[in-house]
C-alpha cells in the first residue's frame, strides 16, 4: 500500500523515470491511504487496488475553487439520429474539480426540451470561455452532441489525448485518442476500473452505486489528468505553459460515435 501511495504521489519525490522527470504534484488534493479493493469484488484475483476519486483528500479538507473542470457524459443511445429523445442522446453529464464532483442525471429531468434538461447555471458553465472543460472526448462526442442536439455552444474544450501524446510520446501533432483508463494508469499510477460493462449499462434508469462511481471517477480523472499533465508539460522547455490554447479545435460536423441523468452533487470531504 505504501508503495502504491508513493507511486501515486511520485511528483513529490521529484524522481526520474522513463516517462519524465516528474514535477511537484500541482494540487492540494493528493492520493491518500487507505487504498481499498473495488466494492463488490469477491474474487481474490479481482481484489486489487484501483484508482478512484475517493482516494484524494486535501490537507484539512480545505475547499478549493478553480476554473478547470473534468467533463464527461454517458448516454443510452450510442448512434443517435435526428428526432431521437434528447434524454437518450445525453443521459448523464459529469463535471468535477479538485474538491467537488457533480452528476447531472438529465434522463430523469422533467420535460424533453434542451431548456428542460440543461439548467441556466449548467449552460453557463458549458458555454463559458473562462472555464476549461477537459476530457478525452470533449473535442468529439461530448460537446459535439451538445452543440448539434441541444443547440449549445461549448467553449474552452481541452482534449486530454493531445496532451498525453505530447507528454508521454513527445509527439507535438498526434491527434489520436488515448483511452481514459490508459492515461490514468500511465500518469496516476493506478488502473481505472472499467469492468462489469458499466459503461454500456442503462443510464436512463436511476443509477446504482457502480454507475455513480464510474461516472464520478471518469470526470474526476479528467480533472486530475489535466493538472498532472500540464505540470509535466511545464517542464518541457520546447512547449509553452499555455497548452490548452493549442489543443483547441472548432466543433466538427462529423457524427461522433457514442451515447445521457436528476442532478447529484457532493463535496469531497
Amino acid at each position: 500500500m505504501d508503495e502504491a501511495l508513493a507511486a501515486g504521489n511520485a511528483a513529490q519525490a521529484n524522481t526520474t523515470s522513463d516517462k519524465l522527470t516528474t514535477p511537484a504534484w500541482p494540487l492540494s488534493y493528493q492520493l491518500q491511504a487507505p487504498l481499498v479493493p473495488r466494492p463488490g469484488s469477491q474474487d481474490p484475483k479481482q481484489r486489487k487496488q484501483y484508482w478512484s476519486h475517493n482516494l484524494y483528500r486535501a490537507r484539512g479538507n480545505k475547499e478549493v475553487k478553480e476554473s478547470i473542470l473534468g467533463f464527461d457524459g454517458e448516454w443510452s443511445s450510442w448512434y443517435p439520429k435526428d428526432g431521437i429523445p434528447l434524454k437518450q442522446v445525453f443521459s448523464v453529464m459529469q463535471i468535477a474539480c479538485e474538491d467537488k464532483i457533480a452528476l447531472f442525471h438529465l434522463a430523469l429531468h422533467a420535460g424533453d426540451r434542451p431548456k428542460d434538461l440543461i439548467s441556466p447555471s449548467l449552460r453557463k458553465i458549458i458555454e463559458s470561455p473562462d472555464i476549461v472543460k477537459s476530457g478525452v472526448k470533449v473535442q468529439g462526442a461530448d460537446c459535439d452532441w451538445l452543440h448539434r442536439y441541444f443547440k449549445l455552444n461549448p467553449q474552452r474544450r481541452f482534449g486530454l489525448s493531445y496532451l498525453h501524446n505530447l507528454v508521454a510520446k513527445r509527439r507535438h501533432n498526434d491527434l489520436g485518442l488515448v483511452a481514459l483508463a490508459k492515461q490514468v494508469e500511465y500518469h496516476l499510477n493506478l488502473p481505472l476500473y472499467k469492468g462489469d460493462d458499466v459503461r454500456q449499462s442503462n443510464w436512463s434508469a436511476p443509477l446504482n452505486s457502480r454507475q455513480r462511481l464510474h461516472a464520478a471517477d471518469d470526470a474526476y480523472a479528467s480533472s486530475m489528468l489535466y493538472h498532472c499533465m500540464t505540470a509535466k508539460e511545464s517542464t518541457m522547455n520546447s512547449i509553452s505553459a499555455a497548452a490548452e490554447h493549442r489543443y483547441q479545435r472548432p466543433a466538427t460536423t462529423n457524427k461522433p460515435r457514442r451515447p445521457l441523468y436528476h442532478h447529484q452533487s457532493y463535496s469531497k470531504s
